[in-house]
């Protein structure tokens, strides 16, 4: 049987497409959202964390994987990773559903691939972002203890990849993660508030005022 491929005119669906089927929340982000997001989460932690050693080439080429990384789900739904971590162990280790999205969408495979030849640690960069969008999401939007059980789930998948990026390219500012997560989800909502409020000067200060209480409180190391 062949299989369909993943083509340009096929995008406009991810619009429509829904991610967090098996969790309970308030709403439920589009794969379009969540791409979106990713992109734009993995450029400013690539510019903060690799800084003047990043070249435009290499920006450019982890921006374009990020965008696309998830679109396969345009014809394949959200497939949870708990999912295809059950598949993979009753396969042998070989999961056909990794088979099957790099026979839909061959030409993100060949992206992440490039990526992962000429710049492993921005492959990594893009994965710590899509890690950071569920954390955040889940955290704002995640209702019910099973939301919170996999908000704890998410957390230490996190701090467990910022680990590995630690130790396995320690000449990068990694550290620039911990204030980036933390500041996101302290700062949900403020611009828009005070924007609503008229109180921009305050409301900056409240939002720098909780990310100090919290960033004291993270603790990213591998004790």
């Amino acid at each position: 049987m062949e299989l369909p491929e993943l083509k340009i005119y096929d995008m406009p669906r991810a619009a429509h497409v829904t991610r967090w089927h098996a969790v309970n929340s308030i709403k439920k982000p589009s794969v379009a959202a969540h791409s979106w997001l990713v992109n734009r989460y993995a450029v400013h932690l690539a510019k903060k964390i690799i800084g003047d050693s990043l070249t435009i080439e290499k920006l450019f080429a982890m921006s374009e994987y990020a965008l696309v990384h998830d679109c396969v789900e345009i014809l394949t739904g959200d497939v949870s990773s708990r999912l295809k971590k059950y598949i993979s162990l009753v396969s042998d280790g070989i999961s056909p559903i990794t088979t099957v999205e790099d026979k839909i969408a061959p030409w993100i495979k060949t992206m992440k691939d490039e990526l992962q030849d000429k710049a492993p640690e921005l492959l990594l960069i893009v994965k710590l972002a899509d890690l950071i969008d569920a954390l955040v999401f889940i955290t704002v939007e995640g209702i019910g203890p099973h939301a919170r059980d996999v908000e704890k789930r998410l957390d230490k998948m996190l701090k467990d990849k910022f680990v590995e990026a630690v130790e396995t390219y320690p000449q990068y500012n990694w550290h620039e993660a911990t204030h980036f997560v933390t500041k996101l989800i302290e700062s949900e909502g403020m611009a828009q508030i005070a924007f609503e409020a008229g109180t921009n000067g305050d409301r900056e200060k409240e939002c720098d005022e909780k990310f100090i209480r919290l960033f004291g409180e993270v603790n990213w190391t591998s004790s």
